[in-house]
């Protein structure tokens, strides 16, 4: 029985570590995709690859397919990309892209909308990717907030660059304040434990400074 135990909760780490993707056949074959986690990025949301990337996986319509879901932080959005076939990333096709800010794995099928970016796939992919024409399961978020994966006891900027609203996650009730870049004292913020919303629509654009008692943060205000 403890073995089974053992056994059971190394498969639940394991499947919580990796995201199955199936969807676009006319490009992608009729297959199923599996992408495990290769790092997390500075905005603390994870990185997924399929594996191997060597730029020798064929698949007919596309040619290969090597597939990362990203984060893209310029242009606030979860990317689908594919490997142009170097095994790099370097200037990969994007497939399908979805601007919900889930935090720190994708969304899943139900949150946002994964829009196919028919400039690259010409139509090919049927459409927004959908459960009517794929599958995207696994470390994926139906909510934005996947609390229960968010690294402890650091605090995390859920979009930066930011805009009119300052949206910070805390992992305690805790004081900070934001300083410009001349050093000036600009806003004192009272952090609850959990998702924080504030508006700074008034702020300047720049780059400035959060700070807590144990964290400094970068932000640029567009």
């Amino acid at each position: 029985m403890k073995k089974l135990l053992i056994f059971l909760l190394f498969t639940s780490l394991t499947y919580s570590q990796t995201i199955t993707f199936s969807g676009c056949v006319n490009l992608f074959d009729n297959q199923t995709y599996v992408f495990n986690k290769i790092s997390t990025d500075v905005y603390g949301r994870n990185v997924y690859q399929t594996t191997p990337i060597d730029g020798a996986q064929e698949c007919g319509g596309l040619g290969t397919c090597e597939f990362q879901i990203s984060w893209n932080n310029t242009s606030n959005r979860w990317e689908f990309l594919a490997d142009t076939g170097n095994g790099d990333f370097v200037n990969p096709y994007l497939i399908y892209h979805n601007t919900s800010a889930s935090i720190p794995n994708p969304p899943n099928l139900t949150l946002g909308v994964w829009t196919e970016n028919t400039t690259i796939t010409e139509g090919n992919c049927g459409g927004n990717l959908t459960s009517g024409n794929g599958t995207l399961t696994g470390a994926v978020q139906s909510s934005t907030l996947g609390t229960d994966e968010l690294p402890k006891n650091k605090l995390l900027l859920i979009s930066n660059p930011i805009k009119n609203s300052l949206d910070i996650l805390s992992p305690l009730s805790q004081d900070a304040e934001l300083y410009d870049s001349q050093g000036k004292l600009v806003k004192k913020f009272n952090l609850k434990k959990g998702q924080n919303n504030f508006d700074v629509s008034s702020l300047n654009t720049g780059i400035y400074l959060l700070k807590t008692s144990t964290e400094t943060l970068k932000l640029i205000k567009n």
